[in-house]
C-alpha cells in the first residue's frame, strides 16, 4: 500500500447514506487527497473545480463521476479533501471506496472528519456536535435549532461571556499587582453587579440549551388508565390518525402501541398502554406489566379517566411514582354540554370523538415537559448545560465571598474557574478522553 507524507494519515468513507441512490460521495481528507485524485482520474484536479471523469484503478474503469478537490485549509477539514461524486448504489461505492483505499488511504473512523475539522481549527467543539445533532433532526425545529449552533451563533455567545469574565480578571488582577494604586471599576459593589451580570447572562443561555436538548432527544408521553376510557381513542385523536385499536370490549389494547408525532416541532414518541386493572389472562397481564415500565420511563404520563362514570374506580395508576402526571377526563361529549363539571386541581376535560380540549390538552403536554416554541433556542448536549451550570455556581460563591471575606485573591481563582468552565463548551479546554467518546458517536464519513 502506498502512503502519502503529512502529519496525519489520508482518509476515506462513504459520505452518503447506505442504499440505492442517484449519486453516491466518497469523502478523502489529508495530505495525500491531490496525489490520489490524479492517479483515479489521470488528471489534475484545481481547486474547487468540478471535473466528469472516468474513475480507474489498475487499469479499469471503476465508475464515472465527478471529482472535486478543495485544498487546504480551504476546506471543512482544514486539509486537502477530495470528493469522489460516483453513482449512487452500494456496490459501486465500496468497489470505490476500495480502489481509494488501495491507492494509500484507510478508512476513516465515526467522526473523524469532523475532528479534523475541529483540531484544525475550523469549527470549534460545540459546532462539531451540532453536526451530529443536524443529521439526525427529527423535526425542521430541531434541524433550525442546530443550524444555529453549527453557524457559531451559540459559539459567539460563550466567546462574549469568556471575554467579560477576562475583563474582570485583568481588572482584579492589576489591582494584586498594583495594590498601591486605586484602579477605577474596582470597588466590591461595582464588582459584584458585573458578576451578577454575567450570571444572569448564563442562566438565560441555560434555559435556551435546555430547550435545545428537549428539542434534539424529543420526549416520550404515556397514556394510562383503566380499561375502556378511552385511552386508545384519546391516543388516536392526539396523533391525528388511527394507530390503536378501538372497540368496547376492555382489554383490546394488551401491548404497547407507539407513535412519533409532532407538536408545535417538538418530537413526540406516544404510547398506549394496557388497561391497568388486575387480570387473569396471561397476555393482557405481561401488556399491563409492559405499561408500568413504559410509565416509569415516561417524561410524562397522561392518566385517563372516564367522565361518564358517575363514580371512577380506584385508579392504578396512582401506585406509579411519577413526578410528572397529567390527569385528563375523556369522554366529556357524554355529559351534558351545560353542566358544571368539579375536577381536581390541574386535571382537564375533553373527548376523543368530537376533539373537545384536544388543542389545549396538546399545548399542556409541552407545557408540562418544559418546551416552550422558541426561535432563539439551540441545540446542546449535557455537558453543555452541566459547564454552564458550574460556571454560575463558581461565580455565586465568588459573589458570596467578596462580600463576606472582600477577598480578590479569592475572587481571581474563581473567575479563572468559570471561565475555563465556559471554555470546555467550545473544545479550547478539553481532554483527548472527552474528544474520543464525543466524535465516536458520529456517523463514518462525518
Amino acid at each position: 500500500m502506498e502512503s502519502f507524507p503529512g502529519d496525519r494519515d489520508t482518509i476515506a468513507a462513504i459520505a452518503t447514506p447506505p442504499g440505492v441512490g442517484g449519486i453516491g460521495i466518497i469523502r478523502i481528507s489529508g495530505s495525500g487527497s491531490e496525489e490520489l485524485g490524479q492517479k483515479i482520474t489521470n488528471k489534475k484536479l484545481g481547486h474547487a473545480k468540478p471535473t466528469f471523469t472516468d474513475f480507474v484503478f489498475n487499469g479499469e474503469l471503476v465508475d464515472q463521476g465527478i471529482a472535486m478537490l478543495f485544498r487546504g485549509p480551504r476546506s471543512f477539514t482544514g486539509e486537502d479533501v477530495l470528493e469522489l461524486q460516483g453513482h449512487g448504489g452500494p456496490v459501486v461505492m465500496k468497489m470505490l471506496l476500495e480502489a481509494v483505499c488501495a491507492l494509500g488511504a484507510r478508512v476513516a473512523r465515526p467522526g473523524e472528519f469532523s475532528e479534523r475539522a475541529f483540531l484544525n481549527e475550523k469549527i470549534d467543539l460545540a459546532q462539531a456536535e451540532a453536526i451530529s445533532d443536524l443529521i439526525s433532526s427529527a423535526s425542521v425545529s430541531s434541524a433550525k435549532a442546530a443550524i444555529k449552533t453549527v453557524s457559531g451563533a451559540v459559539s459567539e455567545e460563550v466567546e462574549n461571556l469568556t471575554e467579560s469574565l477576562n475583563d474582570l480578571r485583568v481588572l482584579v488582577e492589576s489591582n494584586l499587582d498594583f495594590s498601591d494604586e486605586e484602579i477605577e471599576g474596582l470597588d466590591d459593589g461595582k464588582i459584584i453587579s458585573r458578576v451578577g451580570q454575567v450570571i444572569d447572562r448564563i442562566s438565560s443561555l441555560i434555559n435556551k440549551a435546555d430547550q435545545g436538548i428537549i428539542l434534539s432527544k424529543g420526549v416520550t408521553v404515556a397514556l394510562l388508565g383503566q380499561p375502556n376510557v378511552g385511552k386508545s381513542s384519546l391516543f388516536n385523536r392526539i396523533a391525528d390518525k388511527e394507530e390503536s385499536i378501538v372497540t368496547e370490549l376492555p382489554g383490546t389494547t394488551r401491548d404497547l402501541i407507539k407513535t412519533d408525532i409532532l407538536i408545535s416541532g417538538l418530537p413526540i414518541r406516544l404510547v398506549d398502554t394496557a388497561g391497568l386493572r388486575d387480570t387473569e389472562d396471561k397476555v393482557e397481564k405481561i401488556g399491563v406489566k409492559r405499561a408500568r415500565v413504559v410509565a416509569e420511563n415516561a417524561d410524562l404520563i397522561i392518566e385517563v379517566k372516564d367522565l361518564s362514570r358517575k363514580e371512577e374506580p380506584a385508579s392504578n395508576c396512582e401506585q406509579l411514582a411519577h413526578e410528572n402526571r397529567l390527569v385528563v377526563y375523556n369522554k366529556r361529549d357524554l355529559r351534558d354540554e351545560d353542566e358544571r363539571i368539579d375536577l381536581p386541581e390541574g386535571a382537564l376535560t375533553a373527548s376523543a370523538v368530537t376533539g373537545l380540549g384536544i388543542d389545549l390538552l396538546r399545548n399542556k403536554i409541552l407545557e408540562r415537559v418544559g418546551f416552550e416554541n422558541d426561535e432563539s433556542v439551540f441545540t446542546a448536549r449535557i455537558r453543555h448545560i452541566e459547564s454552564m451550570r458550574s460556571a454560575v455556581n463558581i461565580l455565586k460563591s465568588a459573589e458570596l465571598e467578596l462580600v463576606e471575606v472582600s477577598s480578590l485573591d479569592l475572587l481571581a481563582d474563581h473567575l479563572r474557574q468559570a471561565q475555563n468552565e465556559l471554555a470546555e463548551i467550545l473544545g479550547s479546554v478539553t481532554s483527548d478522553e472527552l474528544l474520543g467518546k464525543i466524535f465516536s458517536e458520529f456517523c463514518i464519513g462525518k
